[in-house]
């Protein structure tokens, strides 16, 4: 996600690197791959998609083939937005046909939001929902043909690991301590006395009692801890974007419960391991 606090939770590739034995026959290797990757500790009628996209040639040498990973990108643009209506009806009419195409899940989305919010000229769609999304601390992310947006106050799925379920090696890092939190002309004193001012920008709202509110729901996420945790795939756990996942772990100083949502998340082939991050407390 873009802040801590929601938005796009966009996929990012990087880059795949292959022996060149692979193209015995098909060399010099081609400029696109179409690939599907697929991610199952079952069977494969239980494998989840987790890419979809074109693998593009970058380079190649006596030892190794390296491609870019491209997954299917909405880059829809539109000229002029305006809207003063509810954060799902926002998303409701732009997952519509004439925009992302998607089918729009907001099962777990607040219903109370209002987007007051205008933006001229022209700029991705995606780009400006995930403005709207992260203003009032909620993510979505795209699987498949489907858009889900969740508020960061709900818990999508929920699992648990324990100290035999990831690597050594997992971070807990405590929260920047921000004494304010901006908002236009409204603002929020943080828990601390000190630290840096954070600003929300844009403001995709003009009600000040819905900016407060904003706020409010910012400054709780930001005063969370970040954990990030290296999952062994033989534990089972495929994440998404606000899952709870409760981490048991007794390498510590002292036995240690951290309970935390999902913000991102990264499948590492190469080291075979599952690598997630979130926010959330530990006691």
């Amino acid at each position: 996600m873009p802040t801590l606090h929601g938005g796009y939770a966009r996929p990012t590739w990087g880059t795949r690197s292959f022996s060149p034995d692979l193209f015995v026959g098909d060399w010099p290797p081609p400029k696109t791959i179409t690939v599907v990757d697929k991610l199952t500790e079952t069977t494969e009628a239980a494998a989840v998609t987790i890419f979809n996209g074109t693998l593009h040639l970058e380079s190649y040498t006596e030892s190794e083939v390296v491609y870019i990973a491209y997954a299917e990108e909405h880059d829809v643009k539109i000229t002029d937005f305006s809207e003063n209506n509810t954060l799902i009806t926002v998303f409701t009419t732009y997952c519509g046909a004439s925009y992302l195409n998607l089918t729009l899940d907001s099962t777990l989305a607040s219903s109370s939001p209002i987007v007051t919010y205008a933006v001229t000229g022209e700029s991705m769609l995606i780009d400006i929902l995930s403005d709207c999304a992260a203003f009032f601390s909620h993510a979505f992310y795209i699987s498949g043909s489907t858009l889900y947006l969740i508020s960061l106050a709900n818990d999508n799925n929920t699992s648990t690991l324990d100290e035999f379920e990831f690597f050594m090696g997992s971070e807990y890092v405590a929260p920047i301590p921000y004494s304010i939190f901006k908002a236009s002309t409204r603002h929020l004193y943080g828990t601390y006395a000190y630290g840096e001012e954070y600003e929300a920008d844009p403001v995709c709202s003009t009600n000040t009692t819905q900016i407060d509110s904003a706020l409010t729901q910012i400054k709780t996420n930001m005063e969370k801890d970040f954990y990030r945790f290296k999952v062994i795939p033989e534990a089972g756990y495929i994440p998404e974007i606000c899952d709870k996942v409760t981490v048991t772990n007794n390498s510590l100083q002292d036995d240690t419960t951290t309970v935390m949502n999902v913000t991102g998340y990264m499948v590492d082939v190469i080291n075979d391991e599952i690598i997630i991050e979130g926010i959330g407390s530990s006691t």
